[in-house]
């Protein structure tokens, strides 16, 4: 019975390992526009990839009711925004602005 509690606890401890440090964000290529989904906490897709300098338009659309979820910083770029329940919220701006 030990020995199946001790690999029971090595396989949890290989999930996590795996979960926390093995896993990588999937990279989403963007060419014009994007669409941003915010839902129970997350952002996806979390990774975009842009061309420099390429005219880019992050399209947000928030499903989550929490308030946290509500407003979208950038605060090197000195952009915020509010982010309306269930509608596209459109923020234009170039890729070499968001380096």
């Amino acid at each position: 019975m030990i020995i199946v509690v001790n690999i029971i606890g090595l396989l949890l401890i290989a999930l996590i390992v795996y979960w926390f440090w093995l896993t990588q964000p999937r990279v989403k290529q963007a060419r014009e526009q994007i669409k941003i989904v915010v839902a129970n906490g997350v952002y996806a897709p979390s990774l975009i990839e842009v061309p420099t300098q390429q005219p880019l338009i992050l399209e947000f659309f928030r499903q989550d009711e929490a308030p946290c979820a509500q407003i979208v910083l950038f605060k090197d770029l000195n952009i915020h925004a509010v982010l309306p329940l269930q509608q596209s919220y459109l923020l234009k701006c170039k890729s070499h602005d968001l380096i």
